[in-house]
C-alpha cells in the first residue's frame, strides 16, 4: 500500500527503522526529545498510531552521529553516515591486520618446522636395536634412549660436520649451537612429576598380587616427598611451582604442575651424558613418574625469533608412555628493524582509534540510555571496546616485562632461564588480539548491510534465528545421542570416539568429509555400517536439509518484502550523485546530464515494476493491468501522481458494474466485485494516511530548516 508514496519524484524510502516501544520512550525525560506540539491534533493522532513517531530524538553532535542514532532520521543522513563509519571502520581493521604481522609471519613457520625435523621426526636406534622417532616412543627404555642419541647430540654442535673430522671444531666465539644457527639460552632442563603409591585403592582380592598402586595425576595424588637415590640436589627432591618457576601444563591426559623434580644438563655433551647416565643408572624415571618435560629455549639472531620447546613423555597408569611437543615462537624483542617502526605507527594510530571509539560508545550509550544494550551489534561493539583495552594493556605489559626480565635471562649461562611468565604473557596478548580481528571482521558485516543484496542475507538470517535455535535444540538431541552411542560402542577401540567430546569433535569433522569409516568397520563389521548410514541418513538428508529449508523460507519472505517496500535511496544512488557533482565541476555537464537522465530512466522504470507488482499482489491479471495502463496512460516514461490516482479510483468506484441482460450476476462474481471493492477501499484509505503522513513530514521538515536558519 506504501508504494504510492514512490510515483513523487521528489520523494525517498524513509530510512530502517528500529524504534524502541512506547514504554522505552516514557521512561526518559522529555528533554531528550522533540514532542510534536507544532502539529495538528489530527494529524499527531495520526502520527501515533506508528510508535516510533510518538516522539522524535533531538539531532546529536555533528561528529558523534553513528549509524544507530542516524537510523531516526532520514535515510540520506543513514547512508552517508554508515558510509563514512565504514570507511573508519577499514582503516581501523586494516591497522589491526598490520599489528598482527608483529606477531605471526612466515618465518616462525619454517622455524618451527626445523625444530620439528630436528627433535620429532629424527630417527634413533634403541638397545633392541630398534628405529623408532618421537611418537614412537612406547616405553621408559625408550626415553632414555630419546635422550641420549637426539636431544643431547642436538643440544651440543660441537663440530661442523662430526665428531671424527676432529680439524672442524666449531669455536666458542661463533656462537653456533643447534642447526649452526640457533643460539640455547641458557641450559636445557628435565623435569619429571610423580605420583604417591597409595594414590589408588586395590581391590582386596589383588593386594596380594599388588604391593603399590599409582594411580592418575592430579594435585591430591602428586607425590612431594624425596625419592630414589635422595641426593641432594633437585633431581630427587621436590620442588614447588614458584621455586621451579614453570606455569602448569595442560594435555589430553591431564593437567600437571609446574613444581616437581627437575636437573639441568650442563654446558658440554660430555657433562650432560654423565648426568643423564648417572640418572639412567638409580631408576629416576619409575612407576611412580607421570610426566617427564624436557624444556629449553633457543634464539635465532637472523629472524630475531625466541623458540620456546617442550618435549612431554606422559607415563600412563595403563603402562607404557605418550609422547608429545610443543613449539613456541615468539618475538620478544620489538622495534628494531624499520619495518618494527612502521608498525609502532601503526599501534599509535590504533590507539588514537580506539580511544575515539570510546567516546562514540560513550555519547551512544547516554544517547540511548538502556535501550542502549537491547541491540546485537552494540555489544559486539562493547566486546571489541573491552577487547582493544586488554590488547593495549598486555602490549604495555609485555614490553616492560620483557625489557626488566628479559637481559637477566640471557645472562644465565650455568642454569636454565625459565620463559614462562613471558610465553603465556604474550600468548594470551595473541589470543586477545586474533579474537578482536575475528569480531572486527564479523562488525565489518554490520556496514556491508546497507548493500542490498548484503541486507537481504543479513535480514534473512535474523529472521531465521529463532526457528533456527528452535530447531537446533532438535537436532543437537540427536547429534548427541550417535556421539554417545559411537563413544560407547567403539570408544574402546577407536581413538577418534575414546571420550564423549572427541565423539561429538568426529561427528562434526564428518559433516566436512573427514570420516574414518574404515576404524569403525574394522572395529564392528556389522553395527559400524549400521551406525554410518543412519547417521548419515538423519543428519545430512533429512536434519540439515530442514536448516536449508528454514533459512530459504526465510529468504523467501524478506526477498518479498523487499520488492514490496518499493524503489528506495541506496549509496550507489548517493556516490552516482556525488560523482555527477563532482563531473559539474571539472566541466563535464553534458556527461553528467546523461548519467542523470540514465538514472531517471531507471528510477522509472523501478516505479513502474513496483506499481505493476502491486496490482498483481492485489488479484489483478497481467491483462487487466496493462487495459488499465493504456486506459488512463501510464508508462514508464509518464507516471502517474497520488492526486491523478485519486480520482481514477474515485471514477473506479462511481462506474456501475454491468452484466448481459436478463441474466443473474453469478455469486462468484458478486464476491469477486465484493473483494474488488474492498481492495479499492485499502488502496483509498492508504492513499489518505500517505497523504497525511506526507503533509506531517513536510511540516516537520519546514520547522526544522526555519530553527537551522534562526
Amino acid at each position: 500500500m506504501k508504494m504510492w508514496l514512490f510515483l513523487l519524484p521528489q520523494r525517498t524510502s524513509p530510512p530502517p527503522k528500529e524504534a524502541p516501544p512506547r514504554r522505552w520512550v516514557k521512561t526518559h525525560d522529555l528533554d531528550d526529545f522533540e514532542v510534536i506540539d507544532d502539529l495538528p491534533e489530527e494529524d499527531k493522532n495520526t502520527i501515533r498510531r506508528l510508535k516510533y513517531f510518538d516522539f522524535r530524538r533531538k539531532k546529536p553532535l555533528k561528529y558523534l552521529m553513528t549509524r544507530e542514532i542516524s537510523r531516526y532520521f532520514d535515510r540520506e543522513t543513514y547512508l552517508k553516515t554508515s558510509f563514512k563509519e565504514m570507511i573508519l571502520f577499514i582503516g581501523f581493521l586494516i591497522i589491526l591486520c598490520l599489528m598482527s604481522f608483529s606477531s605471526a609471519n612466515p618465518s616462525m613457520f619454517y622455524y618451527s618446522k626445523v625444530m620439528t625435523r630436528l627433535f620429532v621426526n629424527t630417527k634413533f636406534r634403541t638397545d633392541l636395536n630398534q628405529k623408532l622417532t618421537l611418537f614412537e616412543i612406547n616405553e621408559i627404555e625408550h626415553v632414555w634412549a630419546y635422550i641420549l642419541k637426539v636431544a643431547l647430540k642436538n643440544f651440543y654442535w660441537e663440530f661442523w660436520f662430526s665428531r671424527f673430522h676432529q680439524t672442524s671444531l666449531v669455536e666458542p666465539e661463533d656462537d653456533t649451537h643447534i642447526l649452526y644457527e640457533n643460539k640455547l639460552i641458557g641450559v636445557p632442563r628435565i623435569r619429571q612429576v610423580r605420583v604417591r603409591n597409595d594414590s589408588c585403592t586395590v581391590l582386596p582380592e589383588f593386594k596380594n598380587r599388588f604391593a603399590a598402586c599409582y594411580g592418575t595425576y592430579n594435585q591430591a595424588n602428586e607425590d612431594k616427598a624425596p625419592f630414589g637415590f635422595q641426593l641432594p640436589n633437585t633431581a630427587w627432591t621436590y620442588r614447588s611451582d614458584s621455586e621451579v618457576g614453570s606455569h602448569t601444563y595442560s594435555t589430553d591426559i591431564a593437567k600437571y604442575g609446574g613444581g616437581g623434580y627437575y636437573v639441568d644438563l650442563n654446558t658440554t655433551y660430555r657433562d650432560s651424558m654423565s648426568q643423564i647416565e648417572e640418572l639412567q643408572e638409580y631408576i629416576w624415571i619409575n612407576r611412580g613418574t607421570r610426566a617427564v618435560f624436557i624444556d629449553f629455549t633457543t634464539y635465532n639472531a637472523n629472524i630475531n625469533l625466541f623458540c620456546m620447546v617442550k618435549i612431554i613423555f606422559e607415563v600412563l597408569p595403563t603402562g607404557g608412555v605418550l609422547p608429545s611437543f610443543d613449539f613456541s615462537n615468539q618475538k620478544l624483542i620489538s622495534y628494531v628493524d624499520a619495518w618494527d617502526f612502521v608498525i609502532l605507527v601503526f599501534e599509535i594510530l590504533f590507539v588514537v582509534y580506539f580511544i575515539f571509539y570510546t567516546i562514540e560508545e560513550f555519547y551512544e550509550i547516554t544517547y540511548f540510555k538502556w535501550h542502549y544494550l537491547t541491540k546485537f551489534w552494540n555489544w559486539i561493539d562493547l566486546i571489541i571496546l573491552v577487547l582493544c583495552y586488554i590488547v593495549v594493556t598486555l602490549k604495555i605489559y609485555m614490553y616492560v616485562n620483557v625489557s626488566n626480565s628479559l637481559e637477566k635471562l640471557i645472562a644465565m649461562k650455568d642454569s636454565h632461564p625459565v620463559f614462562d611468565d613471558i610465553t603465556s604473557g604474550q600468548s594470551i596478548y595473541n589470543i586477545a588480539l586474533t579474537v578482536l580481528i575475528f569480531l572486527s571482521w564479523v562488525k565489518l558485516l554490520k556496514y556491508l548491510s546497507i548493500n542490498k543484496s548484503m541486507y537481504e542475507m543479513m535480514t534473512t538470517l535474523q529472521r531465521a534465528s529463532v526457528d533456527i535455535l528452535s530447531f537446533s535444540i532438535i537436532i543437537c538431541t540427536v547429534f548427541v545421542g550417535f556421539a554417545e552411542y559411537a563413544h560407547l560402542k567403539f570408544g574402546n577401540q577407536v581413538n577418534d570416539w575414546k571420550s564423549l567430546p572427541d565423539s561429538v569433535f568426529s561427528l562434526l569433522r564428518s559433516i566436512v568429509g573427514e570420516f574414518d569409516y574404515a576404524a569403525i568397520e574394522r572395529s564392528d563389521p556389522v553395527f559400524g555400517p549400521l551406525f554410518f548410514f543412519a547417521f548419515l541418513f538423519f543428519i545430512f538428508f533429512i536434519l540439515i536439509n530442514m536448516y536449508l529449508a528454514i533459512i530459504i523460507d526465510a529468504y523467501a519472505n524478506v526477498r518479498s518484502e523487499v520488492k514490496s517496500g518499493g524503489v528506495k535511496t541506496h549509496l550507489s544512488d548517493l556516490i552516482s550523485r556525488f560523482f555527477n557533482t563532482f563531473l559539474r565541476k571539472i566541466g563535464c555537464k553534458r556527461y553528467a546530464e546523461n548519467r542523470e537522465r540514465k538514472a531517471e530512466a531507471a528510477y522509472n522504470k523501478a516505479v513502474y515494476q513496483d506499481i505493476r507488482q502491486f496490482f498483481l499482489r492485489c488479484g489483478y491479471t497481467d491483462k487487466e493491468i496493462d487495459i488499465f495502463f493504456a486506459k488512463y496512460e501510464i508508462t514508464e516514461e509518464s507516471l502517474i501522481n497520488p492526486e491523478e490516482m485519486n480520482k481514477v479510483i474515485q471514477k473506479i468506484q462511481e462506474t456501475p458494474i454491468r452484466g448481459p441482460v436478463g441474466a443473474e450476476i453469478p455469486d462468484r462474481i458478486n464476491i469477486a466485485i465484493i473483494r474488488m471493492k474492498e481492495r479499492l477501499l485499502t488502496l483509498q484509505n492508504a492513499l489518505t494516511d500517505t497523504d497525511k503522513k506526507i503533509k506531517i513530514i513536510n511540516n516537520k521538515l519546514d520547522s526544522f530548516y526555519q530553527q537551522s536558519a534562526k
